[in-house]
C-alpha cells in the first residue's frame, strides 16, 4: 500500500503483520527517485537467501539408487505396492488397446517409408521399450507416425540416389539409409535436448506454421498411397514415372506432387478396378466405425484391425487378384551392429555426401518430432484437464535414446502419434509404462502372428493410412484466423502451405521457419505505436486515439498541448531509428493541426512516453533517444518518461547520456500527463490576458467572422493539506465579459492528478 502526505521523510512501518510504504513528499506526483532502491527491492535479501538455500538442497549429492529410481519411470513408487498394482492393471489396459492399433498402423505407415511393412513393426518394439524406461510423460504414445515416415522415405530416397541405388523395399542400400536416418535424428534430439536448442527452434514454428504444414504434409502423404488405391505394382509404377517424366520434365522435376499424380493419371490403363473397389470399400467402413465409435462413446474398439482381417480374409478366401502384403519375416527384429555400413560402402567417394544429406534429413526429423510430439502433450493434457508434469527436454532425451537404440534393432525414427496417445489417455493410461505393453503386443506379433498379414491387400493399408490423415488435414484454421483478424497468420498458413506441397517437405518446413523467422524480424523492426487520449469521465484512464470508435461511449480526447505516446516494444538496433521517426512524426503532425486550428505558433510543449512495454534500451539505440530529447528541448518540446521498468530504469539511470537529460522518471502515466498539465498553465499564464483582448479587439474590428471563446490559466500552487488551488480567467470574446472560476487540484492517494477544462474544440 502506498501512501502519500505532505510532510516529513520516507518511511516504512508494520500494520497487521502487512508492510505498508508511507511516501512523503512536497510534490503532488511520484516519481521513482521518492520511492528508493530499498523501498522497491526490500524482499531482494530474502528471496536470494531462499533461493541459495534451495540451490544447495537440490545439488546434494545423490546416491546410485536414488539416480536409478529418478531416471528411470520403471522404477517409479517403488515402495508403494496398491499404487504399483492400480498403475499397471490402467497401464496393461491401455497397452493392450494402443497395441492392437499399432499393428496394423505399423504394417501401414512401414509401406509409406518406402520399406517392408514389417519394419512398421520393429519402428513399434526397440523404441517403445527404451522410452517406456527412460521416458515419463503418460500422455505420449510413441512408433510409427505418418508424417515422420513420410519424412523418412524422403529423406532415404535422397541419400539412395547419391549414390545411385535402387529405392525399393528390397534395396539393403535404402533399409540401410532409412536405419541409419534413425541413428543420426536419435542423437540429434539428445544434442537439442543437452543444449537446451529444441526448445528455441520450436518456438519458431507458430501454431499456423505448423498446422499449415501438417496439412499440406497429409496432402502428401495421401498422394503418395494412391498407387496403391489404384493397384499399380512396382513395375508398373516405375514405367508410368518414367513416362509422366517424359512427358512433362519440366514439372516432374519441379514437384514431387505433381509427379505422382501425373504418374497416376498416365497409368490410367493399368489400374485395378478390384483393388480400387476393395479399397473404396475399406475407407467407407473405416470411417463408419469411426462415427460409430464416437457416437456410442466406444474408443477401444480396433475398427483398423478389424477391416485389415476382414479384407485378409475375404482376399484369402476368394482368390482376388489384387496387390498383397506378401510373407512377412517371423521372429524378433534383426539386429544390425554398423546399419550405416552399407549406405556409407555404396558412396563411391561420395560417402560425406550422404553423410550430410541424412544428418539435415536427421535434424528436420528431431524437430518435427519434437514440435508434434510437445504439441501431443499438450493437448491431450489440456483436454482432460491434467497437468503434464515432464520435462521436455527430458522427454527429448528419452525419444532421441530410443531412436538410437532402435536404429541397431531395424526401426527406422518413430515420433509421438496422435491417434495412439489419444486413445492411450482414453484408455487410462497412468504412466509411462503402457508403452512397454504396446512394444509387448507388436513384438508378440512379429514371433507368431506375422504369417496371417500375408494375404493382406496393400489396398487396405493405404485405406489406413487415409482414414489417420482425417486428424491431420484441417483446412479450417486460416478461416478461423482471419476471421479472429490474425491475417498475417493465416497468410503465413498459406505460405507454409503451399511451399510443402510444391517443394516437399523438408524445404518447406526450412521455409516455414524462415518465413516465422522474418515476420519476428518484422516485428522488432517496426512495433506497434500510438498516442493516447483521455477518456471522458475517467481523467486517469487513457486509450490509443485510433481505436476510439471502438468503445463510442468511452470517447478518448487528446490532452491539450500534451502529446501521450506508447511504444510498443524494447528500443533497440533495429528499431531506434523507427522510435525517433515515430515521435517527431506524432509531434509535427500535432503541431500541424495546432497551427491550423488555432492559428499559434506551436502548441504542443510535452511528449509523454509510456514505457509500460519498453522492457530494454540497447547502446546503440541510447545516442539516438538523447539526440531526440535535444532536438524536441529545441523546438520547446519537453520529454517525459513514465511507466518504466526496473530494467529500463536502471539503463537510463546509469547511462551518462541520458541520465542528464531525463532527471525524472514519473512512477505513473497519468502523473506525468499532470505535470505536463502544470506546464501547459505556467506557460499560457505567461501571455497576459489583457494584451490578448486588445488584439483579438482590434482583429475584430476586421473580420465580421464569429469568434470561439478561449480561456486564459492562471495558477498557484499551494501545499497546505492534500490540496491545491487555483482560478481560470475566462475570457468571453463575443460578449466581451471576463469571470474567474477556482479549480480544486486532487493530489488524494493512491495517484494524484489534475482536473483543468480543456480549450474547446472547434
Amino acid at each position: 500500500m502506498i501512501s502519500r502526505t505532505i510532510s516529513g521523510s520516507i518511511m516504512t512501518r508494520s500494520s497487521s503483520g502487512h508492510e505498508m510504504i508511507e511516501v512523503v513528499t512536497d510534490s503532488p506526483f511520484l516519481t521513482e527517485d521518492m520511492l528508493g532502491a530499498d523501498t522497491m527491492n526490500e524482499n531482494a535479501e530474502e528471496s536470494s537467501a531462499l533461493f541459495s538455500q534451495r540451490r544447495i538442497t537440490d545439488s546434494r549429492r545423490m546416491s546410485i539408487k536414488e539416480v536409478i529410481v529418478n531416471k528411470f519411470s520403471f522404477f517409479s513408487n517403488r515402495n508403494d505396492s496398491s499404487a504399483i498394482v492400480n498403475t499397471w492393471r490402467s497401464d496393461f489396459a491401455a497397452g493392450l488397446t494402443v497395441g492392437v492399433v499399432l499393428v496394423p498402423q505399423g504394417l501401414a505407415y512401414g509401406m509409406l517409408a518406402g520399406l517392408d511393412p514389417a519394419y512398421g513393426l520393429y519402428c513399434g518394439v526397440a523404441p517403445l521399450f527404451v522410452y517406456g524406461l527412460l521416458g515419463e510423460s503418460r500422455f505420449l504414445a510413441i512408433g510409427p507416425f505418418a508424417l515422420v515416415s513420410l519424412l523418412t522415405f524422403e529423406a532415404a530416397k535422397n541419400a539412395s540416389d547419391i549414390v545411385d541405388c535402387d529405392i525399393s523395399p528390397e534395396s539393403g542400400c535404402f533399409v540401410s539409409a532409412a536405419l541409419t536416418l534413425s541413428c543420426l535424428t536419435g542423437i540429434a534430439q539428445v544434442i537439442l535436448a543437452a543444449t537446451g536448442a529444441a526448445e528455441i527452434v520450436a518456438a519458431l514454428l507458430a501454431d499456423a506454421i505448423i498446422e499449415g504444414f501438417t496439412t499440406a504434409a497429409a496432402c502428401l502423404i495421401a498422394s503418395s498411397q494412391l498407387r496403391h488405391f489404384v493397384g499399380l505394382d512396382d513395375d508398373a509404377w516405375k514405367k508410368a514415372q518414367a513416362k509422366a517424366l517424359e512427358r512433362f520434365p519440366t514439372v516432374c522435376r519441379s514437384s514431387d506432387l505433381l509427379k505422382t499424380w501425373l504418374s497416376v493419371i498416365n497409368a490410367a490403363s493399368n489400374w485395378s478396378w478390384c483393388t480400387i473397389a476393395i479399397a473404396s470399400i475399406c475407407t467407407a467402413l473405416l470411417i463408419a466405425f469411426k462415427r460409430l465409435k464416437r457416437r456410442f462413446n466406444q474408443r477401444k474398439f480396433p475398427e483398423q484391425l478389424v477391416v485389415i482381417v476382414l479384407a485378409t480374409i475375404v482376399t484369402f478366401a476368394f482368390n482376388i487378384p489384387v496387390p498383397i502384403v506378401g510373407k512377412l519375416p517371423t521372429g524378433p527384429p534383426p539386429i544390425y551392429l554398423q546399419p550405416w555400413r552399407r549406405i556409407l560402402s555404396e558412396g563411391k567417394g561420395n560417402e560425406e555426401s550422404v553423410l550430410l544429406r541424412l544428418v539435415q534429413s536427421a535434424v528436420t526429423l528431431a524437430v518435427v518430432a519434437y514440435a508434434l510430439s510437445l504439441a501431443i502433450s499438450r493437448s491431450l493434457s489440456a483436454k482432460i484437464k491434467s497437468k503434464d508434469t515432464s520435462s521436455p527436454r527430458r522427454e527429448l532425451a528419452a525419444m532421441g535414446v530410443a531412436n538410437v537404440i532402435g536404429g541397431f534393432f531395424s526401426a527406422y525414427p518413430a515420433a509421438g502419434s496422435l491417434s495412439r496417445s489419444a486413445l492411450a489417455v482414453d484408455a487410462g493410461a497412468e504412466t509411462v509404462r503402457h508403452n512397454l505393453i504396446a512394444a509387448s503386443i507388436v513384438l508378440l506379433t512379429l514371433l507368431a502372428l506375422t504369417p496371417l498379414f500375408k494375404s493382406t491387400p496393400k489396398a487396405v493399408l493405404s485405406a489406413v493410412v487415409f482414414v489417420s490423415l482425417l486428424s491431420l488435414f484441417d483446412p479450417e484454421p486460416p478461416k478461423r484466423l482471419w476471421e479472429q483478424k490474425q491475417k498475417r497468420d493465416a497468410l503465413f498458413w498459406g505460405f507454409a502451405l503451399l511451399v510443402t506441397l510444391i517443394l516437399g517437405v523438408e524445404t518447406g518446413l526450412a521455409s516455414a521457419i524462415a518465413i516465422s523467422l522474418l515476420g519476428l524480424i518484422y516485428d522488432a523492426a517496426r512495433p506497434f505505436y500510438a498516442q493516447l487520449g483521455r477518456v471522458q469521465g475517467h481523467p486517469e484512464v487513457y486509450r490509443d486515439l485510433d481505436r476510439r470508435f471502438h468503445a463510442p461511449r468511452y470517447p478518448a480526447h487528446k490532452v491539450p498541448g500534451v502529446i501521450v505516446f506508447r511504444y510498443g516494444t524494447a528500443i533497440h538496433f533495429l528499431n531506434r531509428s523507427h522510435f525517433v521517426k515515430a515521435v517527431l512524426s506524432t509531434t509535427e503532425s500535432d503541431t500541424f493541426k495546432y497551427i491550423q486550428e488555432y492559428e499559434q505558433e506551436s502548441t504542443v510543449h510535452c511528449v509523454v512516453l509510456d514505457c509500460s512495454a519498453i522492457a530494454y534500451l540497447d547502446s546503440s539505440a541510447e545516442t539516438l533517444v538523447a539526440d531526440l530529447v535535444l532536438t524536441l528541448k529545441s523546438k520547446g518540446i519537453t520529454l517525459l518518461f513514465s511507466c518504466a521498468r526496473g530494467p529500463l530504469r536502471d539503463i537510463l539511470n546509469s547511462s551518462p547520456k541520458l541520465k542528464p537529460l531525463i532527471p525524472t522518471i514519473f512512477v505513473s502515466l497519468h502523473d506525468a500527463v499532470a505535470f505536463a498539465e502544470t506546464r501547459l498553465v505556467s506557460t499560457r499564464s505567461a501571455t497576459s490576458p489583457a494584451s490578448l483582448d486588445n488584439q483579438n479587439n482590434a482583429d475584430n474590428d476586421d473580420d465580421d467572422e464569429p469568434h470561439t471563446p478561449r480561456t486564459s490559466f492562471t495558477m498557484t500552487m499551494s501545499n497546505h493539506n492534500t490540496s491545491g488551488g487555483g482560478s481560470i480567467v475566462r475570457d468571453d470574446q463575443e460578449h466581451g465579459t471576463a469571470s474567474t472560476e477556482l479549480v480544486e487540484i486532487n493530489t488524494q492517494p493512491p495517484t494524484s492528478y489534475i482536473t483543468l477544462p480543456s480549450t474547446p474544440e472547434k
